[in-house]
């Protein structure tokens, strides 16, 4: 949190245009745009002074775990096989996850803005409903399918 707030939200902005850098196979461009939200708002919460409030803290840290553990998984499907798991079992995992991150990126995002109360102008809640959050579901079974075939082999 401290990082990204002292950066004035180039940590997790930064982290989002690497996301969106990685091939779609892994999950990157997915996760991108729930990295970027999260920069949002943490300035968004630091500026209404939302900091305070427990609540909103344990919001902002979900996300950041989710975002943090997406980003590596991302990274290392993006690098290929590593081990005993293949790169196509690892790229459909990393997908798997960078959907669920960013459901819960924008579920803690919802509760942070708009739960509390202090997005009087509704521009975070905008911000919130431009991410296109039916994606993630986009081949979510085919890729369970998968790695249930490839894990049980």
């Amino acid at each position: 949190f401290r990082t990204s707030f002292r950066s004035k939200g180039k940590y997790y902005g930064g982290m989002a245009d690497e996301l969106e850098g990685l091939g779609a196979e892994t999950g990157g461009p997915t996760l991108a745009p729930a990295a970027a939200l999260l920069s949002d708002l943490i300035t968004f919460a630091k500026k209404k002074k939302l900091t305070k409030k427990q609540h909103v803290m344990f919001n902002i840290a979900d996300m950041a775990t989710a975002i943090e553990v997406g980003n590596a998984l991302c990274r290392k499907a993006a690098a290929g096989k590593d081990g005993r798991v293949s790169a196509e079992v690892r790229k459909a995992a990393a997908r798997l996850f960078a959907g669920e991150a960013l459901g819960t990126v924008l579920r803690c995002a919802r509760q942070v803005a708009v739960g509390t109360g202090a997005d009087e102008d509704g521009a975070m809640a905008g911000r919130i409903a431009q991410i296109d959050s039916l994606a993630p579901f986009r081949g979510a079974v085919a890729d369970m399918d998968f790695i249930a075939t490839e894990l049980a082999k």
